[in-house]
């Protein structure tokens, strides 16, 4: 079950120089599909040059069809940019099959490899004197949205992917060492006897995957030279490949559960939640004049390394509609002066303000279009968890003008964990000063077994007529599913249950209508319904339960495995259909623990807890 609070608005990407930065505006109402880390295929029939007559220059645009069917129907597309190419050339192997291109190989062998796939994304490079690099930018969409004017189509979100990458090593000559960065992981693994090193790029902003070996290694699904990344949810993904040395060099991206049997270590990457209430990690809101909170909850903030080398904000600059008027403030710091952002700012800034015992440095830039924030700790080093904490704990949105100009403003947030960005979580907030005959405490969705169970509250009505319930299945065409009447009072609850919902997300707002014919619309709620074939489970602390459900509908012998942040595996048990209940009391350690639910077959489900 996913359950969010979100706004409208189409994507928009920008492109500067090397960095290639896409702000995902509401990226939440982007459909949501389940690919429960089934293969991803990027195999040659399915290839299409959008853009460039073989997807090997800077800008060559590559569109990949039908690389995932999921519920049995809805086909997901890829478009694979190629942004830019550095002191190198698209080059194939030799002794390759005919018929073959660089950008995507697609044959089994070449000179110096063995053991690649149709189904991989492999591309094949030269690099000159010094080493080079190759950007690529893999956007899913929707099956057959793809227009051919704007070279977008209409982005998904996909949950629970799994993406090796192999063959990271050299071409047998000093210093060839060949290098992956990739960013929005939520966990990554290495195999036994890995020749892997794990690093952070503080140009490109991904973290860096980089051979400690100049050797190379033939068969490429090896386990000491592959990677495997998990992602919770992703719609884009920016993969960087490279060597640092001249020759060869050959890259090979198999987004599925990988080939053969390795001995894993994982490591959880850090995770921001903006809104622990709620599931995903954004959080919305709206306001005329009164500061707005960037997150709520508790423990916004969970990692396990504990030094945090910085915090970043990031919106678009034209979003800001009345220049320095709008701020962030910090709340609570003792210097609160220097706490207060404008945001109108044109120009590199900087100050300095105090909080959690901390002083922090807050210095903001603007380039091409985009606005950045970035906090450190003024004195050097790291900043711990519990200072990360206090900051986001303290962020607030607040506009000061007299007349402020109604609309959506987003900031992304991002936090810099020693090698690692954590996932990106957006905070939107609606400013609105009209006349307002509801005002809004909350509006939540929660789905059932069978049926969605809609909740709102008014702390104040005004000239109420009624609620009309609307549902939609892609966040812009709505039907009207129900009528509620208004309360007797000034501020009032209201339930709602929608009988028949639709199998899978299904958005939901509330047009409130005055007396007079005028209305307005709630925020929006996102909720994913699956019916009664779900896994689930939760953890009970006075018991030190963990309660794991089983669906009658799955099939096979099924286990359990437990893990710690470290990748130690703690515990592993077989689970029967129905209700589980398993003693976690022997995990004496606080912390992220991660559990991998599957059969003889395939990885069932995934999921973290906090103990």
């Amino acid at each position: 079950m996913s359950i969010d609070n979100t706004f409208t608005q189409p994507q928009r990407c920008i492109a500067t120089l090397f960095v290639f930065i896409c702000t995902s505006l509401y990226s939440l109402a982007q459909p949501t599909f389940d690919a429960n880390f089934r293969p991803i295929s990027f195999r040659n029939a399915a290839k299409v040059h959008k853009v460039g007559t073989n997807g090997s220059a800077a800008g060559n645009i590559t569109l990949y069809t039908n690389v995932i069917t999921i519920g049995g129907t809805q086909q997901i597309d890829c478009i694979v940019r190629t942004v830019s190419i550095t002191n190198g050339v698209f080059q194939l192997p030799g002794s390759a099959a005919s018929g073959t291109i660089p950008f995507d190989y697609s044959s089994a062998t070449g000179t110096g490899m063995s053991a690649n796939d149709d189904n991989f994304f492999s591309s094949t490079f030269n690099f000159n004197t010094g080493g080079g690099s190759c950007r690529f930018r893999f956007e899913f969409i929707l099956g057959g949205s793809y227009n051919d004017a704007t070279n977008t189509g209409t982005a998904v979100n996909l949950q629970n992917v799994y993406l090796n990458s192999y063959d990271i090593d050299g071409n047998g000559t000093s210093g060839t060492n060949q290098f992956n960065e990739f960013n929005s992981f939520s966990s990554y693994s290495l195999g036994t006897g890995s020749t892997i090193g794990v690093a952070y790029n503080n140009t490109s902003r991904l973290t860096s995957f980089l051979s400690t070996i100049s050797t190379n290694v033939s068969v490429v699904t090896a386990q000491t030279t592959r990677i495997r990344l998990a992602f919770n949810t992703v719609s884009a993904i920016d993969v960087v490949v490279g060597a640092q040395g001249a020759g060869q060099a050959f890259f090979f991206l198999d987004f599925s559960i990988g080939t053969a049997a390795w001995t894993p270590s994982t490591v959880v990457s850090p995770n921001l939640d903006l809104n622990t209430s709620s599931a995903g990690s954004n959080n919305t809101s709206t306001t005329c004049a009164s500061a707005s909170n960037i997150s709520s909850g508790v423990t916004n903030y969970t990692n396990t390394a504990g030094a945090v080398n910085e915090v970043r904000a990031v919106f678009t600059s034209a979003s800001v509609l009345n220049g320095n008027n709008e701020t962030l403030l910090v709340n609570g710091s003792t210097s609160p002066v220097n706490a207060s952002i404008q945001l109108g700012f044109t120009t590199s800034t900087s100050s300095t303000f105090n909080l959690a015992g901390a002083t922090f440095l807050a210095q903001s830039s603007v380039v091409g279009g985009i606005s950045t924030i970035v906090f450190t700790n003024n004195a050097g080093g790291t900043l711990t968890n519990a200072q990360t904490e206090a900051l986001m704990d303290a962020l607030q949105y607040k506009h000061n003008s007299l007349i402020p100009s109604s609309g959506i403003r987003e900031l992304q947030f991002t936090i810099q964990d020693g090698s690692f960005n954590s996932n990106t979580a957006s905070y939107v907030v609606n400013v609105d000063c009209g006349t307002l005959p509801v005002t809004w405490v909350y509006f939540k969705g929660y789905a059932l077994a069978t049926a969605t169970e809609l909740t709102w509250a008014t702390s104040q009505e005004y000239n109420n007529a009624y609620f009309e319930v609307e549902r939609s299945t892609d966040a812009k065409n709505y039907i009207v599913i129900g009528r509620v009447m208004p309360g007797q009072a000034s501020a009032n609850e209201y339930r709602f249950t929608d009988l028949q919902p639709t199998q899978g997300v299904s958005y939901y707002r509330l047009k409130q209508i005055d007396i007079n014919g005028t209305f307005k619309y709630s925020s929006i709620v996102r909720v994913t319904n699956l019916g009664f074939d779900v896994i689930s489970f939760r953890t009970n602390s006075s018991s030190n339960t963990l309660n794991v459900t089983i669906p009658v509908t799955v099939q096979g012998k099924i286990q359990l495995s437990l893990y710690d942040a470290n990748g130690r595996m703690f515990l592993r048990t077989r689970l029967n259909r129905g209700t589980n209940d398993i003693n976690i009391g022997t995990l004496t350690a606080q912390g992220v623990y991660s559990l991998v639910i599957q059969n003889e077959k395939s990885i069932l489900y995934t999921g973290r807890f906090v103990k």
